[in-house]
């Protein structure tokens, strides 16, 4: 990510936001999408057993 001046933004400085690199966000929707699908997944089964 880059600032409105086109400098690079570092880790350093999210830290200091209290934020999370994008892909760090990135990567927990993906893992919280997945638990939902198997969520869904199971309960679907479990109502036609």
């Amino acid at each position: 990510m880059r600032t409105p001046r086109g400098r690079q933004v570092t880790e350093k400085a999210y830290k200091h936001l209290g934020l999370t690199p994008l892909n760090d966000q990135s990567n927990l929707l993906v893992r919280f999408c997945q638990q939902s699908i198997q969520i869904h997944y199971l309960l679907n089964l479990s109502q036609k057993i």
